[in-house]
Order: C-alpha cells, then structure tokens, then sequence
C-alpha cells in the first residue's frame, strides 16, 4: 500500500508520536504538541486526523486516553492507566440512602393540621364552617 506524502506539519507531528511510540510513553496531548510546535491544540486534533486518512498512524480513542499506532513500525504508545473504581457494598450502603430519602420526604410533605389557618379565608380548621368559607372541605 502506498501511503501519500505528509506535509512539513503532518511530518512534525507524526515524529513526535514516533518518538513517544519509540519510548512506550503515552500519546502526547494535542496541547503538548501545539506547545512544541506552535500551533492551535484544534490544528493538532486535524492534522493528526489527516495523518490517519493518509495511513500514517491508527488512532484508537475507545480506551482511555488515546493510543497511536505507527502503522509503518507497528510500534504504540502507551495507554492511560484505568481509574480505579470504588468497591460500594450495596447491602449496607442502600438501606441508608434509602432511609433517609423517605425521610427527606416526609420532612418536606406539606401537612394541614387542624390548627392551621386555611389559606382563602384565614379562619383555623377546627373552627371552620360552611358558612364562612367557599372552600370548606369538613372534618379533617
């Protein structure tokens, strides 16, 4: 397969992700390299783009992190190392949390006691009639 000619740009770029490939470091950041080269982070992220439509490099973003492949040399750059996920044990840590949901929301459920006023007339509730409100809804 016959590759097509990088430019000065592409050429730049595509040594230093030999370099990291060489070493086994993991992909330079698009910033790293705009850094070094002067360019934008955005020119780097296309240009690299244009280095693997011409079958320069394979780029694999599917993982964490991004690894290049030289596709001439078969060489990688190394991935990122996977965060650590936190162990929760659901049997002790569920009940709580459901517990003090049910709790949140008792708390926040508005409630009419019979002592409180009601909001058309003003008159409390146990003292509330259907002769002086419109809205009087009986016993509670």
């Amino acid at each position: 397969m016959t590759r097509k000619p990088l430019s000065a740009t592409e050429t730049a770029i595509f040594e230093i992700l030999v370099e990291a490939a060489n070493v086994g470091a993991k992909c330079p950041s698009n910033t790293r390299i705009a850094d070094r080269l002067g360019h934008s982070a955005t020119n780097i992220s296309n240009v690299m783009g244009t280095i693997a439509r011409k079958g320069w490099i394979d780029i694999d973003t599917r993982t964490n992190g991004r690894i290049v492949t030289i596709l001439s040399t078969g060489k990688v750059t190394a991935p990122l190392p996977t965060p650590r996920k936190r162990i929760v044990n659901p049997v002790r840590t569920v009940p709580r949390v459901q517990a003090k949901r049910d709790a949140d929301i008792a708390a926040s459920a508005i409630r009419i006691e019979k002592r409180d006023p009601c909001f058309n007339c003003g008159v409390p509730y146990d003292r509330h009639t259907a002769s002086t409100c419109k809205r009087w809804r009986g016993a509670m």
